[in-house]
């Protein structure tokens, strides 16, 4: 059975990001092993959500990179081009295949083909803070579950 404790994380988290304030927390030492069973899409976004990704100015209204993380997050996500990586054809979620999805890229800010580390500015002392390693595994464990919507 999965803990409740990762799911009010999150929901806490969304709450604290939509007060402007960003999200993300201390690292945590997680694996997707001790994970429990895999992450839904509700788990993604309220990640997503809680790290501030869907605001004005980023992937809401704005579609920065062409993402819309409002209006169809799960058909922008899952074997959608990512459309900053000119000349290659990475795609942003490849179910299945989290080696290949970029979006992980973006949040470890390893492989990138163009623009920096998301959310931006994390890391550098005065932007928000990374994704922490137990909200990259809720996004890992979801794109190897074959990146369901249900």
């Amino acid at each position: 059975m999965r803990s409740p404790l990762p799911r009010l994380t999150f929901l806490g988290c969304l709450a604290v990001g939509s007060l402007g304030l960003g999200c993300g927390g201390e690292s945590t030492q997680s694996t997707r092993a001790d994970a429990g069973p895999p992450a839904t899409f509700i788990d993604v976004q309220l990640v997503l959500n809680g790290a501030g990704c869907t605001e004005s100015g980023c992937h809401g209204a704005d579609q920065k990179g062409g993402l819309d993380l409002v209006s169809a997050p799960w058909d922008a996500l899952v074997n959608a081009k990512a459309e900053n990586c000119t000349g290659a054809e990475r795609k942003r979620v490849v179910p299945g295949n989290p080696g290949k999805s970029y979006l992980l890229n973006k949040v470890r800010g390893t492989g990138l083909c163009s623009g920096s580390r998301m959310p931006r500015g994390c890391g550098n002392g005065t932007g928000p803070k990374c994704l922490s390693d137990e909200d990259i595994v809720v996004l890992e464990s979801w794109i190897a579950a074959s990146a369901a919507l249900e």
